[in-house]
Order: structure tokens, then C-alpha cells, then sequence
């Protein structure tokens, strides 16, 4: 493990970490002192927790009563005397509840509605805000009961602390902004503070800066080589590639291909074999006994699992549960190999096939990849490494399986980024742009005008347009500095005079479909979604914004003019506007 560098801030700064997992959560923090090393610690005391110390993970798991009150939540969930109270006093689950934020596009699990349902008179937001104040009480207590004087340190930390919230590899702007508020709502900072103290970190990048820091994957870098890092965790599994930017760079890293998030973490291989417990006890003794089989594979069976050469055992019941039809014996569930695996190919053969398309992207831009990096709660899986590990082998790929702490990879991670964040560059992960609703003139030269002739209308100048043109700003796949910025140029023709149009609204789209250059929204509707939405506020210099305009044949109009400038290398994405004064000098 390398050391960290001397904090070179110039007061004493808390940096908090919180690490949402669909199934379990963790905290990581570090109080930095100006000119001296800083050391990052994880929160191992949390409230109702069985061990006391060493354990920095709890469910992500709320109980509610039927008024919407919590009355339990994370390591509490667990206890048997609230587990017997949910029951008696019908209490409400909430779990997995960090999906339901997910985009809503094809192969998403919102696309599909294979979650649990969130509480009655509750929306995922609700429900992220009680779980955000929870961690925020107990990195709080944590530190006031650890460190000497830690109520006093505590006090003199907390309105400037910053905290870094991670998320999965496939979310973005609309995913972030809710977190943000969620974050505001929970109290971690003031509303007006939120944009500078709320930072952002997808787990894929967070993951790195843990495997960086401990020295895991510097030698699989060597000669410019790239490394993918595979975080397998409970809802999702995240897939990012990296190669260092050379020996003379710091240390700092660029990320070589677009990264990828696939919804087959290890909630759903229990998921399907839950769905194999359905079936085999359908109107038998045991049927209601289904949900409870499903938790002892979770909890019990599923890292057992090596291959299909060896049954799998689910203990359920009592030495009188025996059927041999059923293939029950003493209250005991053998699951046959062939089967048991089944529960985990879907999730291995998506991981492997990203993987794929990971190196065919590294390999088109001219480097290698030779090294896989699996981490997570769900890379501890033997069967999910193995398999890897054996067919990627043929493809002279080494796959590691770090032993350092990987449950705290990605807590400690997002540290890591707030005290020395070194990736430098960032690929765009779809084509993004704008639609273009009555700037495109109507050619008759062109198939995809004549197709669209029916749509075609004059605009207030009396020519002829098209609706609906996808304006490419950025194409996927394309490696971005931190800095680096795009522009479109904008522009709408309006009867109404600027003093009737104060504030314009531009829709950022991603397009995630296979084209190289989508041109038309029409085509794939389904691959087309809303990333944001831009605010123009144009009372901020309408002179400079508005240009009136009266052409022959036309009626009076103005333009509207500006351009949207969008940074897509930071870890969030940042969009202004832009136009030009009196003086032809830009503003923002």
C-alpha cells in the first residue's frame, strides 16, 4: 500500500465517504491535517450490530411501520427481535431500493419491474433520505466516540465537510440530482452548498483508486497495457477500463474504453433460484416456506457454489423434512449441480461478454488489455471467478482476485478520489446531443427529408423544416480531458419579443443505440433519453441572446442564439451557456 501524500490544503478538512450497496452499505472517512499524511478510516460500529469492530458493512435495509415511520434500519434489521416485530406488527421492507433510482432503459431492472415494491406512500427518494441521515448519525457517532474530544472535533468539522457519494457505472446527470437532494434533505449540507461540499464517483472509478492505492494493478500496466476492473456487487456489476498515463504522469490514469453497468449482480442469482424453490415446492408442505429457503441461499449456499459437479444444500427444516421426490432429505434441499449453476450463468456470461466488448474497444485504440481485476461483495464467488478466470485464460488474460479489504473498495475509494483524484481523462459512454426542432431546412435531394416530408412545416421566416434532427455534440466512445469542452450552437426563432421569453429550456439526450451517427429521433425512440435539462436564462443579457430579424415573405421575428457548452470529463456532468456581449466579448 502506497502512502498517502501530505495534505496540502491549508485548515483541517473531513472527507466522507458513503458507499450505498444494493444489499450492503459502508462508510469511509479521513480528517486531513495541512502538511501531513492522511489516513482513511472505515466506520465499524454501527447500531444494533451483533460484532462490534472489524466490520464495515451493514444491510441496506429499511423496516417501516403502516404510518411511514422507520423502525429499523441497516444492522437493527437483522436482530431477531425486530425481525419477530416486522412480522407481528406487519412492518414493511424496504430493500434493493437503490435500483428503483436506475435509468429507466431497456435491460434496467425498472425497465421490467423485477424489484420489490417500495413502501405504501413512499417513492425511492423517500426512502434514500431516511438511509442517507442513518449513515450520516453514525459516521457522526463513530467519530465522536473514537477519536479524543470527537464531539468537540465533530463540531469544528461539520460545516465544511465534504462527502463523495458513489454510484453505479450507468448512472448519470438525472441519477446524481437526485441524490443531491436527497443528501440536502438528510441534512449532510445546506442547499446552497450542495454543489460544492456533494461530490459524485462512479463505483468503477472508485474501485480503481482502491486497487491504485494498494499497488493491485501498477505491474498489469506496464508498457502501456490496460487493466479492466470488474466491481460484482449485490444489484449491478460495474466494468471499467485503465491504463496509466506513464511513468513522468504522478501515478494518474486514463480511463481507454467507454465503461459498461450490467444488472446481474448476486441479488439475481438468488432471485432465479428463489424462483426454482417456487417451483419445486408448488402445492407442497413447504411452500410457504420458499422466501425462507432463498435467504439461507443467500446468506449460506451461494458462495459455496463452485461447479456443477457437486450438489448444492440448502438447510430449511427439521430431520422429520424428508421427500426423495422432492430431493428433501432431513431438512435439507440438495440442489444437483447442473442446476445450481444455472442460477449463476446469466450474470457470468453478461460479465464475460462485457468484457469482450471492453477489449475490442481498448484493442481500436490501439493498446492491450492483459489483466482483469474482479472486487466486490459477489467477486468472492468462487463459480463466478473460476469461469472467468478459465475462459479468459484462453485468451491470455490474467484475472485477479484481490484479498485487501475488497469490501471496503469502493467506500475507501471515493476518499481516495477527494484527497488525490488521478484519472485524467474519461469516455464518453454514449453519443450525446440535442433534438433540433425547425433548423433544419428541408432538402428534397435528401431520403431521410423526403421520408419525413409529411412532417415538414414553415417556420416564422416562411421556410420550409424539418422537426426533430439529432444534433451530435459528442459521439460515444470518445476520450475527454477534465477540462476539455463541447459546444453546439443553439438556436430558436420566436414571434415573441425577449421580454416574453425569459427562460429557455434545452433537453440533453443520450442515445444508446448502435449507430455511429444518429440522425434521426424517430428511428429508435426507445434508445433516445432525456440526460438533463438546460435553463437558459436569457434576462441575464436578452440584447446579446435575442437578434430581431424580418425577412421578406416572413413575419416579424427574433433569434434566439447561444451555445450550450457541456464538460463531460469530470466525474459529473456540467453544462452552461454561453453568448456573445456588445463587445463580442463571451459570457457565461
Amino acid at each position: 500500500m502506497s502512502q498517502l501524500e501530505a495534505y496540502t490544503g491549508d485548515a483541517r478538512k473531513l472527507f466522507i465517504s458513503f458507499d450505498i450497496g444494493t444489499t450492503y452499505s459502508g462508510i469511509s472517512y479521513c480528517i486531513a491535517l495541512p502538511g501531513r499524511p492522511s489516513e482513511i478510516k472505515a466506520v465499524t460500529r454501527f447500531p444494533g450490530q451483533a460484532q462490534i469492530g472489524g466490520n464495515a458493512k451493514i444491510p441496506t435495509v429499511i423496516f417501516y411501520d403502516g404510518d411511514g415511520n422507520v423502525k429499523a434500519i441497516g444492522a437493527d434489521t437483522l436482530s431477531d427481535s425486530n425481525i419477530e416485530a416486522a412480522e407481528v406488527e406487519g412492518w414493511t421492507k424496504a430493500e434493493w431500493f437503490k435500483l428503483h433510482l436506475a435509468p429507466n432503459h431497456p435491460g434496467s431492472p425498472t425497465s421490467n419491474q423485477s424489484l420489490p415494491p417500495l413502501p405504501p406512500y413512499k417513492d425511492v427518494l423517500d426512502v434514500l433520505v431516511d438511509f442517507l441521515r442513518y449513515l450520516y448519525s453514525c459516521v457522526r457517532t463513530f467519530i465522536e466516540e473514537t477519536h479524543p474530544a470527537g464531539d468537540k472535533l465533530w463540531k469544528s468539522l461539520e460545516d465544511t465537510s465534504d462527502f463523495v457519494l458513489t454510484h453505479p457505472n450507468g448512472w448519470g446527470g438525472a441519477q446524481q440530482a437526485d441524490m443531491r437532494a436527497a443528501a440536502v434533505e438528510a441534512g449532510l449540507v445546506p442547499g446552497d452548498k450542495a454543489h460544492d461540499r456533494i461530490h459524485f464517483l462512479t463505483e468503477g472509478e472508485a474501485s480503481l483508486h482502491f486497487c491504485g492505492h494498494h499497488g493491485l494493478v501498477l505491474d498489469s500496466m506496464q508498457d502501456g497495457n490496460g487493466v479492466i476492473l470488474v466491481d460484482a456487487g449485490g444489484g449491478t456489476i460495474d466494468l471499467s477500463a485503465y491504463a496509466t498515463n506513464g511513468k513522468t504522469s504522478g501515478g494518474t490514469f486514463s480511463e481507454i474504453a467507454a465503461s459498461k453497468c450490467v444488472f446481474q449482480g448476486s441479488i439475481f442469482v438468488t432471485r432465479r433460484a428463489e424462483e426454482y424453490f417456487s417451483s419445486t415446492f408448488k402445492n407442497s408442505k413447504w411452500e410457504g416456506d420458499v422466501a425462507y429457503m432463498a435467504q439461507v441461499f443467500d446468506k449460506q449456499t451461494k458462495l459455496t457454489i463452485k461447479g456443477a459437479a457437486d450438489a448444492a444444500v440448502v438447510k430449511f427444516g427439521n430431520f422429520k423434512d424428508t421427500d426423495p421426490d422432492l430431493n428433501v432429505r432431513n431438512g435439507q434441499l440438495k440442489i444437483p449441480g447442473n442446476i445450481a449453476v444455472g442460477f449463476f450463468q446469466p450474470s457470468i456470461d453478461a460479465v464475460y461478454k462485457a468484457v469482450l466488448e471492453q477489449m475490442a474497444l481498448v484493442q481500436g485504440r490501439g493498446k492491450r488489455v492483459t489483466s482483469v481485476y474482479i472486487v466486490g461483495g459477489f467477486g468472492a464467488s468462487p463459480l463466478l471467478f473460476g469461469d472467468l478466470k478459465a475462459s479468459l485464460d484462453r485468451l491470455d488474460i490474467a484475472v485477479c482476485r484481490p484479498d485487501t479489504h475488497v469490501n471496503k473498495a469502493v467506500a475507501d475509494g471515493g476518499v481516495l478520489h477527494l484527497l488525490k483524484g488521478r484519472v485524467t481523462t474519461r469516455m464518453s459512454r454514449y453519443t450525446y446531443g440535442i433534438i433540433v426542432k425547425c433548423k433544419i431546412p428541408y432538402l428534397a435531394s435528401k431520403p431521410g427529408h423526403r421520408k419525413r416530408e409529411h412532417t415538414a412545416f414553415k417556420d416564422v421566416k416562411g421556410e420550409k423544416c424539418i422537426p426533430n434532427s439529432f444534433a451530435i455534440i459528442l459521439p460515444a466512445n470518445v476520450q475527454i480531458s477534465h477540462d476539455e469542452e463541447f459546444r453546439c450552437p443553439f438556436a430558436s426563432v420566436t414571434e415573441q419579443p425577449p421580454d416574453a421569453a425569459f427562460v429557455h429550456y434545452v433537453s440533453l439526450y443520450a442515445y444508446r443505440g448502435t449507430k455511429h451517427d444518429p440522425e434521426w429521433m424517430d428511428e429508435e425512440k426507445d434508445k433516445f433519453s432525456v440526460l438533463c435539462v438546460i435553463q437558459a436564462d436569457t434576462r441575464l443579457n436578452e440584447r446579446a441572446v435575442f437578434i430581431q430579424d424580418h425577412e421578406p415573405g416572413g413575419s416579424p421575428h427574433w433569434r434566439l442564439v447561444f451555445d450550450v457548452v457541456l464538460l463531460f470529463g469530470l466525474t459529473e456532468l456540467k453544462a452552461q451557456v454561453a453568448w456573445k456581449d456588445y463587445r463580442g466579448k463571451e459570457q457565461r
